[in-house]
């Protein structure tokens, strides 16, 4: 019995019985370094320009705010099924960085566009302030519309390329949105403390494309060098992710208490924003210092 037992036990270098922990990718997690830290640079040069649109900082960090959440929502639900269809996910993360990038260069002339609509609209119509702000609401809206859906977009692309085992998708998938938010926090205290003030506008738009082309342009690179497959497991079948099956109305009840926790944490971002204003007396210090 004893020498059954010894000849059954796998062999000290079976890998297949004995499957190694993997190490997630270091270079798909610099680019979404990158990302991240152009992604709130946008933001804080957005909510300048704006400013100078509407005439009143609450009116424009609320739209930026709106607008950037609801591209990433939009975005992320779009992407993750982009995603599960993608033959090379990591040349479609490449082609989203480089989108994000070109049209970020673009955003400065189509906002100075928008007064020209506007503008006569407002003499024609005779419209009220509230609804000049609703219509600035919803030019600014369109322009911004495009690249926060692409931003939302790569975080369920780029999971599905540094995600590969079942068991260790929440481990690289938080990770992902680690570095991600540590780019945010580096790309919100550069923008509105050092670049805006030292370089302009322009300068810190053109900054956060480059990081946006560079990125797009390594993911490019990294996809025409390897080509990926799905890991399997030790019996040879591709592991399929393990989940959690929730009966319909808890599942109901917890995206509603998601939902209202959104509602919430912007909420306190708009409300951040204005007291500091006062504070401060600066309204792009105040967005910088509440956003990072």
């Amino acid at each position: 019995m004893s020498r059954r037992i010894r000849t059954a036990a796998p062999a000290r270098g079976d890998r297949r019985q004995q499957p190694q922990r993997r190490a997630t990718p270091i270079a798909p997690l610099i680019c979404f370094l990158a990302s991240g830290t152009s992604g709130l640079v946008y933001q804080v040069v957005w909510m300048r320009e704006l400013t100078l649109v509407f005439g009143a900082t609450t009116l424009a960090v609320s739209t930026v705010l709106a607008v950037f959440m609801g591209g990433l929502a939009f975005g992320s639900l779009t992407g993750g099924r982009w995603a599960d269809r993608a033959k090379r996910p990591l040349r479609l993360y490449a082609w989203l960085e480089l989108a994000i990038g070109l049209y970020g260069l673009a955003i400065p002339f189509l906002f100075s566009l928008l007064p020209t609509i506007y503008q006569p609209l407002w003499r024609t119509a005779g419209l009220s302030f509230f609804t000049l702000s609703l219509v600035r609401f919803v030019l600014a809206g369109l322009v911004l519309a495009i690249p926060t859906v692409l931003m939302g977009a790569t975080l369920p692309v780029l999971s599905r390329v540094v995600a590969r085992r079942a068991e260790a998708v929440g481990r690289d998938v938080g990770m992902l949105y680690t570095v991600n938010t540590v780019g945010a926090v580096i790309g919100a205290s550069l923008a509105g403390l050092f670049l805006i003030p030292s370089i302009g506008m322009a300068g810190t738009t053109a900054v956060a494309a480059i990081l946006n082309l560079v990125a797009g342009a390594v993911a490019y690179a990294m996809d025409r060098r390897q080509t990926l497959e799905p890991e399997v497991a030790s019996d040879g079948a591709v592991e399929a992710p393990r989940s959690q099956v929730l009966t319909r109305p808890a599942s109901i009840a917890l995206f509603a208490a998601f939902g209202v926790s959104g509602i919430a944490a912007l909420v306190y971002e708009v409300a951040w924003t204005r007291a500091l204003s006062l504070v401060l007396g600066s309204s792009v210090y105040a967005f910088t210092i509440m956003l990072t």
